[in-house]
Order: C-alpha cells, then structure tokens, then sequence
C-alpha cells in the first residue's frame, strides 16, 4: 500500500510528461532493496521510522544506534520525542546544576525511569559523529565546557541479538549514517521529515505519506 500511494502520488506533483516515465520506474523499484547497502554494524547510524510502523514508541522517529553488533543486539537514543521538561526540571542535584537548561528526552521504552547523558559532536575530519554515552552528570559538564552538544535521555532503546535485523528485514526502518543535522534540536520533531527528504526523491515522497494512506 505504501509503494503503490508513493507511485500514485507522482502525478501531483511532477508534470504529465513526465510522470508516466516517473511512475514506470517506480514500478521496477522493490522498496525492501533500497537500503540493502548496510554496513556490517550501525554503530554511529540513524534508524528512520518506516512510515507504516506504528508502534507509538516509535513512529516517525529518528534513533541514534549507539552499539550494535549482530551477536550483542543494539542500544540507540529516539532523537524525536522532547519531553517538555529539562534536566533541571527533573533533578535536583549540585552535579548536575550546570545542565539546568538541557531538554529531556524520552530515548526509548527501555528503563523510562533513568536518566542517561550523551555527548555528540560532528567530526568533519572523519564525516562522522562522534558519541559518548553512560556519562556521568560530571563528565557531561565536562563534555559540555569541551563544546560538545549534551543530551539527556528517559529510557533508551534496546534490541536483542538477531532482533533488529529482524526489522530491518520486515522493512521497518531505513537507515542512514548520522550527519551533522541531528546536532539541532530546535525541531525534534521535524527532524523525520528532513532527514528522509534528504536521501533522495524516493524518500521525499515517502516523508509526504499521510498518516492513513488508506483515507487519501
């Protein structure tokens, strides 16, 4: 259903001449094919939200994969779910004073009630993210003087071995190497939308799905 809305929606947004060539290329197209270019782990990778999931842990969200490893399953942080509070907000503690101001967000359905901080920083030398996780309230502060970008995270999420290759086999998500973008959290949640659409047309398309392709 969501290939077939993708193919059917080209006509309104490309000109007639051209959207029958557009739609008969979409045809050959096997979305479960797209994304087969993975590396052996993930480590360092988002994970997209395939439009149809709905598990409402997840939906339209971005997740930071942390650790993976196929015999050791995987550990990542949802990028996409503010929780409206800061860590000042939430805890009160001399440590951790110099983070007041640090959004919370929920970082999966695993351990909601623990508080984790994670530092990032895009390293242009190597076009990678750099990522510490477990950190400690000191060691985020620290992080944090050193210009590191400091997240705070409710729960994280977790697969079991073999579990999230399992998804990625079902179709569930699509993944991508982490970029610079994800270090803006002035919009969580439209950080979806524009990571998808900057993957390429297909993916475009994709980001414009409604929510119930079933009532276009």
């Amino acid at each position: 259903m969501l290939h077939e809305w993708i193919r059917d929606s080209v006509a309104d947004i490309v000109p007639p001449a051209l959207s029958t060539g557009i739609r008969a290329f979409l045809s050959h197209i096997d979305p479960m094919q797209l994304d087969e270019s993975r590396p052996p782990t993930l480590s360092g990778h988002l994970l997209l939200a395939e439009p149809g999931l709905r598990d409402p842990n997840f939906w339209r969200s971005v997740v930071l994969i942390t650790d993976h490893d196929s015999e050791q399953g995987a550990h990542g942080y949802v990028l996409t779910q503010p929780l409206g509070q800061t860590v000042g907000e939430v805890v009160d503690h001399p440590e951790v004073s110099a983070l007041a101001d640090v959004p919370v967000f929920a970082g999966g359905p695993v351990s909601p009630s623990k508080l984790s901080f994670v530092s990032l920083a895009w390293n242009a030398g190597r076009q990678a993210l750099d990522v510490a996780t477990h950190l400690s309230g000191a060691e985020a502060v620290a992080r944090r003087t050193e210009g590191f970008v400091i997240r705070a995270f409710a729960g994280y999420s977790g697969w079991s071995e073999g579990q999230l290759e399992a998804e990625l086999g079902q179709g569930s998500w699509i993944t991508t190497p982490a970029g610079p973008a994800i270090l803006d959290a002035t919009d969580p949640a439209g950080l979806w939308g524009v990571v998808m659409r900057s993957l390429g047309p297909y993916y475009h398309l994709l980001a414009g799905m409604p929510d119930n392709v079933s009532l276009n």
